[in-house]
């Protein structure tokens, strides 16, 4: 439990200012589970800000936004891939083809892919995938798929190199691939597939806690769920004890965390991996503060 604090920060001491970045050249960005509740927020956050030449979205449908919104949608390229509720179903060949498909040379040698960013925000509850089996399967195969495609539609210069690309991948409090709780191992175990086997230079993945949405949203059932959501959180945030934060904070943190826009004193863990790929682990607390920073 932590209380949530909006703390002011220098932002001279970014390593690289807002202003600079406009005057270079715009990266691009892949959000993978756009129409999820962290990915339209993020998706959104990103188009905002105009830090972003293209902003291109995976998703169970297209990201629309509300007539009047105010979000500018002229970068905005989406692309549709398999339903998740087909997923639930069967994982087959076919669809693992169709996932090729959609992502296959989504950065393209022009995208200069040294200035591209992947934002993994897919998740799925465990009912809703109907199995263990297919839960791992959509959990971590979207996910570690388009990190293993980015980095070889983008290969770095020279031999044995790593991918320039950016991964960014939304992960949970208490991940471990140990874990004896399905969630918290798959999340875990996706981690060490993004920092091991996905061939890239930098992977951070943020851990937050729970997830304030803005729209309603269906969950699932199990007793635990019930548990946690309404009679422990609740509570808890009532009292200011945060357990949750707003998908729009999140999604801030997510953006600041790709661009480099972290305080020096805020606490980040920072790994190599025998592959060389750098593993930035930015957990629940620092991760609300990023997003709450001016």
């Amino acid at each position: 439990m932590y209380l949530v604090r909006s703390h002011g920060y220098d932002k001279r001491k970014f390593p690289t200012s807002v202003k600079h970045r406009r005057m270079t050249q715009k990266p691009t960005a892949l959000v993978v589970g756009a129409t999820g509740a962290l990915g339209k927020a993020l998706t959104r956050d990103l188009l905002q800000t105009d830090l972003f030449r293209r902003v291109i979205t995976i998703g169970r449908r297209p990201v629309e936004f509300p007539e009047g919104s105010g979000v500018p949608t002229e970068n905005l390229i989406s692309r549709i891939s398999m339903p998740i509720a087909r997923l639930s179903v069967v994982w087959s060949k076919s669809i693992d083809a169709q996932l090729l498909v959609v992502c296959h040379r989504i950065f393209l040698p022009q995208n200069a892919a040294e200035n591209s960013y992947v934002f993994g925000t897919l998740g799925i509850a465990r009912k809703a995938a109907g199995s263990p089996e297919n839960f791992k399967r959509i959990d971590q195969g979207y996910i570690v798929k388009t990190a293993k495609i980015a980095a070889e539609e983008n290969p770095g210069q020279g031999e044995n190199a790593l991918s320039p690309v950016h991964y960014i991948y939304c992960s949970s409090i208490g991940a471990n691939a140990r874990s004896h709780f399905l969630y918290l191992k798959s999340k875990g175990e996706t981690e060490n597939a993004l920092a091991e086997s996905c061939n890239l230079s930098r992977v951070t993945t943020v851990r937050p806690t729970g997830l304030d949405v803005e729209e309603e949203r269906p969950r699932g059932t199990y007793w635990y769920e019930t548990l946690v959501f309404d009679y422990i959180n609740r509570p808890l945030n009532w009292l200011g004890f945060k357990m949750s934060a707003p998908v729009a904070v999140l999604a801030r943190g997510m953006r600041r965390a790709a661009l480099g826009e972290i305080p020096e004193k805020m606490r980040v863990i920072k790994k190599t991996k025998g592959n060389g790929t750098v593993f930035n682990i930015i957990e629940y607390k620092e991760f609300i503060e990023l997003g709450l920073q001016p």
